[in-house]
């Protein structure tokens, strides 16, 4: 009986990851199910079970909505890096870029690392002004690697959250996806366990009901 409810289509019950690899959607007659027999039951486990299960279903929904939007932007962030790291040395370029992709960017942890390069790019294109208010034309060797070294780690810890940002979309885009011959044989075993497990669960209960000591039970 336990297994059997165990393989209600809703996440996080083993039947609901069996049904991701069919379809998602049967999350949707899981939660029906379970909820019906919550009701009956009055179950409170059952009813945290559904609540679970919607928002993990209704988290899966947002993320599949803005995959397409998400792909679209880790296009303009691998393309944004390149660019930058070709820029480094031209500041008003650079800035340029920069003032361009954090219109578009809506990733909140990239938009910030893009505001924090901002800043440091200002710090310096403010620090070369004053240099060249004392007269002074240029830094010294050592200011210059400073500065790049500061540039450079922003750029890596860009390149990082691009990277990770890249990962989460495929992984969302390919989480849940399986072929048709995967899905066939997924459903097979599904319904060969719900057909297994219900007629066990039939036939166990018709010999205990029968057995002479729980007889005896029931009679008294």
């Amino acid at each position: 009986m336990i297994n059997l409810f165990n393989l209600i289509p809703i996440t996080p019950l083993d039947g609901g990851r069996i049904a991701a690899g069919i379809s998602t959607k049967l999350w949707g007659l899981g939660i029906i199910l379970l909820l019906t027999y919550s009701v009956m039951h009055i179950s409170f486990m059952g009813f945290l079970i559904v609540i679970i299960g919607s928002m993990e279903w209704y988290k899966l929904y947002k993320k599949k909505k803005s995959l397409n939007s998400d792909k679209r932007e880790v296009q303009q962030l691998v393309l944004l890096v390149v660019q930058l790291k070709q820029e480094v040395h031209h500041l008003e370029l650079f800035q340029e870029i920069l003032r361009k992709a954090q219109r578009k960017i809506l990733n909140k942890e990239i938009t910030e690392i893009l505001n924090k390069l901002h800043s440091e790019i200002e710090k310096i294109k403010k620090d070369i002004y004053l240099q060249q208010l004392t007269g002074t034309l240029a830094f010294s060797e050592q200011v210059c690697n400073d500065y790049q070294q500061v540039v450079d780690g922003i750029l890596n810890q860009l390149e990082e959250k691009v990277l990770k940002f890249k990962k989460e979309v495929q992984t969302t885009e390919t989480y849940y996806k399986t072929d048709k011959k995967t899905k066939v044989r997924l459903f097979t075993i599904y319904i060969s366990l719900v057909i297994g497990l219900s007629l066990s669960y039939y036939y166990g209960n018709e010999i205990l009901i029968n057995h002479p000591e729980i007889q005896k039970v029931l009679n008294k």
